[in-house]
């Protein structure tokens, strides 16, 4: 047996794990592509959206936001793709969606994922290679966007530049199918501001990866502005009307339409990306970006903890043994982030990345998981019912941090930002084993508590804020020492 184990050992001194560079730019013909290396997202070069669009609906007399946005929970990558996932209409999960206000809303269905790229691009050939989500009611997509607002006139004009692929399209009885796709130009957001066709491409939804693009040419001496939409290499559909000029951010993304998608009558979908590729085409008829909110509607990124190989957001004794199991080649282990573990920095992993791994946990400062529940109501200066509801945030805590609060029931950690109060919330004293020892805000004093992880404390600590005719937040803590 232990000869076993040492042949095992010795091989995984040199594995080397699969496609293991991240994001390449050519920067000699500015082009960009992206095969979802690694073990997540490069953040160097994406952004994650956690925003609301797609329209309102009256639910008991109260407009609502139809759908749940997108959010950060919903965008991963897994064996070599970008993974967006869509919750649908009978997803009873955890997860929670996002309000166009910035507030959670009680459940996560109709909720979605979608990135951008942090830089912009005019003329182009745009393509992926993909799985569509196989489901109606979700619209499976990648767009260029450029939006602005200008108020400098009597009235507000908008500009809109955004070309779209997006799955599913309309066949020739006005029904949503997934083997058509709505292929859109756009420079503005009027009904004479855009135009759409929906050409139909062959069965999308065989378990098979097929290739999407379309070639966007603003227009020079050579070329006629237009943009050409390719399926599986095929040209399939050409827009010769509102063909944008501006710069804009290529987005890929899961989310759900108001309506005319269909109806999302499933648990859970994904969209599949296995690469994406951006080639500039640099002609006369592009023009820079001017957007308006470049900087809104987006996720904060979070930086992965070392030797966090189950990606929970907390390294401990879980992820020793995990990343040993893996090494062993147990069956059915998965280092959901494996770059993590490679703490020789060679891109490989083998014993002497596990030996490092070891000597962390036993060197590095306790932790632990805080999450808190957050429950909000109140009522308008007339009376009326301002909504209520409930998310929860969680965070890795350590000796000496510190919380501020929000105005909208956000916790921050170790910030105290213009939108939050000078007070602290809760700081951290000390952790010593299964017990946690806190200062918090209470009723207008700071209490300092000790507690053991897993109580659910629902008088612990109350909010800096009181607000009479408004929103008002309480909190519910629970400390642990690994992820819920």
């Amino acid at each position: 047996m232990k000869r076993l184990i040492s042949l095992i050992l010795a091989a995984a001194m040199f594995f080397v794990p699969p496609k293991a560079s991240f994001t390449v730019v050519a920067k000699e013909t500015d082009s960009f592509f992206d095969d979802f290396a690694g073990s997540r997202l490069d953040t160097d070069n994406w952004l994650i959206a956690e925003k609301n669009w797609g329209g309102t609906v009256n639910i008991d007399g109260e407009k609502v936001d139809y759908n749940g946005g997108v959010i950060s929970d919903n965008v991963a990558v897994r064996d070599g793709n970008l993974v967006l996932t869509g919750l649908g209409n009978l997803y009873e999960g955890e997860l929670r969606g996002i309000n166009r206000n910035g507030t959670r809303r009680s459940d996560g269905k109709r909720c979605g994922g979608a990135i951008a790229t942090k830089e912009y691009y005019a003329s182009g050939s745009y393509e992926i290679r993909a799985k569509i989500a196989p489901e109606l009611g979700c619209c499976s997509a990648m767009w260029t966007f450029e939006y602005e607002e200008d108020y400098s006139g009597d009235n507000l004009t908008v500009t809109n530049h955004e070309i779209d692929i997006e799955f599913p399209g309309r066949d020739a009885n006005d029904e949503p199918n997934l083997d058509y796709v709505l292929c859109t130009t756009w420079t503005g957001e009027g009904d004479d501001e855009h135009k759409t066709g929906s050409p139909y491409c062959g069965n999308q939804t065989d378990g098979a990866y097929h290739t999407y693009r379309f070639d966007w040419h603003t227009g020079d001496e050579n070329e006629i502005p237009r943009v050409e939409y390719y399926f599986d290499d095929v040209l399939t559909y050409t827009s010769y009307e509102h063909i944008p000029t501006n710069a804009g951010r290529l987005w890929l993304g899961l989310w759900f339409p108001k309506y005319w998608a269909g109806t999302p009558d499933f648990d859970t979908a994904e969209f599949e990306i296995d690469y994406i590729r951006i080639t500039p085409f640099h002609e006369s008829g592009d023009k820079p970006q001017n957007e308006s909110y470049p900087d809104s509607g987006w996720a904060e990124i979070k930086e992965p903890v070392m030797g966090d190989v189950s990606a929970d957001g907390v390294f401990n004794v879980a992820d020793v043994i995990l990343f040993q199991k893996w090494l062993l080649a147990v069956p059915d282990t998965h280092l959901a982030d494996w770059e993590t573990a490679d703490f020789c920095k060679d891109d490989r992993l083998n014993v002497f990345d596990f030996c490092l791994m070891k000597k962390a946990l036993l060197s590095q400062e306790k932790t632990a998981v805080l999450t808190v529940t957050t429950n909000y109501g109140g009522y308008g200066v007339a009376g009326q019912d301002l909504g209520s509801g409930t998310f929860t945030e969680t965070f890795a805590v350590r000796k000496g941090d510190t919380f501020y609060e929000t105005m909208n029931g956000h916790w921050i950690l170790n910030e105290n930002t213009e939108y939050s109060t000078e007070t602290p919330v809760l700081t951290v004293d000390e952790i010593n084993g299964s017990e946690i020892t806190f200062t918090s805000f209470l009723y207008g004093e700071q209490k300092k508590q000790t507690v053991r992880f897993g109580e659910e404390l629902s008088e612990a600590v109350s909010s800096t804020f009181v607000i009479y005719d408004g929103i008002n937040y309480s909190y519910v803590l629970t400390f642990s020492d690994k992820q819920p």
